[in-house]
């Protein structure tokens, strides 16, 4: 089981979301603590982001990345797809 930890920048988007979309955030985050590395809307990022992994909501995108070390999911940025990319 993988402990989940967020960036300020991903705290300040969760916290800003409505409910529903929290739920689904929440979904992800439970996900992400049993599997990280196969899900269906995981894919792995290529180009300046290479190295990191993308969970799809809709048209929210969660961007983590994994330390095997720690067993921890480092969520780095969540937001609407064309933002959260830059």
């Amino acid at each position: 089981m993988y402990r989940i930890k967020l960036t300020k920048e991903a705290v300040k988007f969760y916290k800003k979301c409505d409910i529903k979309t929290k739920r689904q955030i929440n979904e992800c985050f439970n996900i992400l603590k049993e599997n990280p590395n196969n899900h269906v809307n995981i894919k792995r990022l290529h180009g300046e982001l290479s190295g990191l992994l993308r969970y799809r909501i809709g048209s929210i995108r969660i961007i983590f990345s994994i330390n095997e070390e720690e067993v921890t999911v480092i969520i780095l940025s969540m937001g609407n797809r064309g933002d959260v990319y830059k």
